[in-house]
């Protein structure tokens, strides 16, 4: 990824030098970070495939643990649905907190 970082600050070097120039020399310029754009298309493709293949893995794995493991598989959702869930109300306290709001019986008189 730091390789593709590089060649894309190299290509917007060269178009920074193109627009202060003109003629043949920025025709040159434009030319060189065209090519350099075309070698990170290239490897964003292979880095592209490359996450596309481990997701699939990822998911193939899945598939045979839940096959192999169905009521494991469905205690951890169930156990996931009640984090969320509840993640989810103590965040309603937090927004009430926030907003300073204090019930009628708390407020002075």
């Amino acid at each position: 990824m730091n390789e593709v970082k590089s060649i894309l600050a190299q290509a917007e070097d060269l178009l920074r030098q193109a627009a202060g120039t003109s003629g043949v020399q920025a025709a040159e310029l434009r030319e060189k970070a065209m090519a350099l754009l075309e070698q990170v298309k290239a490897q964003t493709s292979v880095l592209q495939d490359q996450a596309v293949q481990k997701a699939k893995e990822a998911g193939a794995a899945t598939e045979e643990f839940v096959k192999e493991n169905p009521w494991k598989a469905v205690g951890m959702a169930a156990g996931l649905g009640l984090l969320l869930g509840a993640m989810l109300k103590g965040d309603d306290k937090m927004i009430a907190a926030e907003k300073d709001i204090t019930p009628p019986a708390l407020e002075k008189s």
